[in-house]
Parts: C-alpha cells; sequence; structure tokens
C-alpha cells in the first residue's frame, strides 16, 4: 500500500512562527490567543491549489482509496480545499493523526491544554500504523492529511520530533512524501 502523508497547508499559527522567529520549543505560553485549532490563511488556501494540480499532474486524479483526514481544522481544511477523493471508504477523522500536542494551535476548542508527553506519542504512532494496516489492508494508496511533527515523528527512526536528527521527513506546508507500507 502507497501512503501520501500530506502535510496541511499554511495556518495562521505557522505565520506568527515564521514572522517571529520563534524556536522550536513549545510556545504554548507565549503565542497570542486566538490561534487554538486554526484553519488556514489566504496563502494556505492558494498552497492548496498548488497541492491539488501537483497531485493530478503526478498522480492523474485527486481520488484515493481512503482518505483520513487530522481533526484539526487546518488538516480537515486542506483535504477540503485540495479535494481529495476517497472512493472505497468514507473520509475518515481520526485524532491518532492529530498533530503532536505541544502548542495551542494543536487543541480543539472543547479540550483542556495538556501538553502530550513523548511517550504518549510514541504509543500513538505506533497505534496508528497498526490502525491503518488493519482498516485499509485492501487499499492501495491512502491519503492522510495531518501535521508535520506527526509525519516526522511517525517516519523518524527514532519516533521522536527532534529537528536536529537525520529524518528527511520535514515538511513544509501543503507538501506530501509517499510510503510504501
Amino acid at each position: 500500500m502507497r501512503v501520501f502523508f500530506i502535510r496541511h497547508a499554511e495556518s495562521p499559527f505557522n505565520v506568527w512562527r515564521n514572522t517571529l522567529g520563534v524556536s522550536d520549543e513549545s510556545s504554548v505560553n507565549v503565542a497570542p490567543t486566538g490561534l487554538r485549532n486554526c484553519g488556514l490563511t489566504e496563502q494556505g488556501k492558494k498552497q492548496c491549489i498548488s497541492l491539488r494540480n501537483d497531485l493530478v499532474e503526478q498522480r492523474g486524479s485527486l481520488n484515493f482509496d481512503a482518505v483520513v483526514v487530522s481533526p484539526l481544522r487546518r488538516a480537515q481544511e486542506t483535504a477540503t480545499e485540495v479535494r481529495l477523493v476517497s472512493v472505497k471508504y468514507p473520509v475518515t477523522t481520526s485524532h491518532l493523526c492529530r498533530e503532536y500536542a505541544v502548542e495551542e494551535c494543536d487543541f480543539l476548542e472543547d479540550e483542556e491544554i495538556v501538553i502530550e508527553a513523548t511517550e504518549h506519542l510514541i504509543e500513538r504512532l505506533q497505534n496508528f500504523k497498526a490502525w491503518i494496516k488493519q482498516h485499509y489492508l485492501d487499499c492501495e494508496e491512502i491519503a492522510v492529511v495531518c501535521h508535520g511533527d506527526f509525519i516526522h515523528a511517525l517516519l523518524s527512526p527514532t519516533n521522536c520530533c527532534d529537528q536536529d536528527d537525520e529524518s528527511p521527513y520535514w515538511l513544509e506546508n501543503a507538501c506530501y512524501v509517499v510510503i510504501d507500507w
């Protein structure tokens, strides 16, 4: 099975972090309010059009056997704006592929902000792999719309989010990597 891991397009949190040059340390206590579960910026919507065109050019269509999306708004909006189509299964929202919960933007509106322990993230990564393989065994191509730290940790040999490691899986917004599982 081929899995297309797609990082969400640009969000206001990405703009804030890039503009201010905030370090990679958790900024949950310094980020401006209003970024909780934020959606896409106008630039993010433009990135979705480019991503859509790239997927059509590379694959010939936007149809996948299954589409799995993080519950966070920026991933949901990316999947919608790109117009991904799931042909064998309904589009599925899964908390297993949500972002590593360390920033305000990584929490739904009704959730208490509790920083996710690394051990919990690693367990969630393992559960996600098992869940995909179990539920989509008959699929040839799956699209998973999720988040940068999640993709990096999932595909990193150490299952961590350390940007200093040698993993090639640090994706820019609205980019993807294809993995054969």
